[in-house]
């Protein structure tokens, strides 16, 4: 099996663990000799059980507290569309029936980045496409990337992408922006 959860998870392996308890169960009463093997079988059994419950608390713990696939697509669908407004997090909560700290927890938990910084990576990644595409001004590239000043924008590029966005532009654009 490609994927060890499914084989502990399997309704047919629990069928097969109940059978073999009770093959066991008969088996010892008549042991003949085979103790060894009713002993082999029990340690087996218990193997089976352990690995079992501990396969499931860890897809428990895994799935409790975090975003289900659904409510991640619906997070990360409405993050961009409403990532270049203000209070993006609490419209999100909103969208999702939750408060903005429960789905802030959350959604950290499936991602592994915070709201904001899931934001600032998508505001980032349009501004620089912006840069590349025309020569409008800095200023307006902040405005269309949700920023409403401008030195705040270049400070947040500038933290992020590790130059300015001037800078960035004569890197990688051809564009005559003067």
């Amino acid at each position: 099996m490609a994927d060890g959860s499914d084989f502990y998870a399997s309704s047919l392996n629990e069928g097969v663990i109940a059978s073999l308890h009770g093959v066991i169960q008969d088996a010892s009463r008549h042991a003949g000799g085979y103790e060894d093997l009713i002993r082999h079988l029990e340690l087996a059994c218990a193997a089976f059980e352990t690995e079992r419950a501990k396969r499931h608390s860890l897809v428990f713990r895994e799935t409790r507290g975090a975003l289900s696939t659904r409510q991640l697509a619906v997070a990360k669908h409405e993050l961009a569309e409403m990532a270049f407004s203000s209070h993006v997090s609490a419209r999100v909560a909103r969208a999702l029936s939750m408060s903005t700290g429960h789905f802030s927890r959350l959604f950290k938990a499936s991602t592994g980045l915070s709201v904001h910084q899931w934001v600032i990576d998508l505001r980032m990644d349009r501004a620089k496409t912006l840069l590349l595409e025309n020569c409008d001004p800095i200023a307006e590239i902040a405005l269309c990337c949700g920023y409403t000043e401008q030195c705040h924008f270049t400070r947040t590029f500038t933290r992020e992408v590790g130059v300015s966005p001037g800078s960035w532009r004569r890197m990688f654009t051809a564009l005559p922006c003067e």
